[in-house]
């Protein structure tokens, strides 16, 4: 295995070091677009609620 490392280190490299900041801009552009929930009004006190990910309702205390 770490022959192989050595053999294939320069296109093996050359690839991480592509993929990694292209992996860290977009993770810090999803970030930057706001929070999980978008809200719309839609229609007279009728809420349309899109969500970027789990929701967690609880009714009650």
């Amino acid at each position: 295995m770490f022959d192989w490392i050595m053999h294939n280190k320069t296109w093996l490299f050359s690839g991480v070091a592509v993929s990694v900041p292209i992996a860290l801009a977009g993770w810090l552009l999803s970030r930057k677009n706001g929070g999980n929930i978008e809200q719309h009004a839609h229609g007279e006190k009728s809420p349309n609620v899109n969500t970027k990910g789990d929701v967690d309702i609880r009714y009650g205390e």
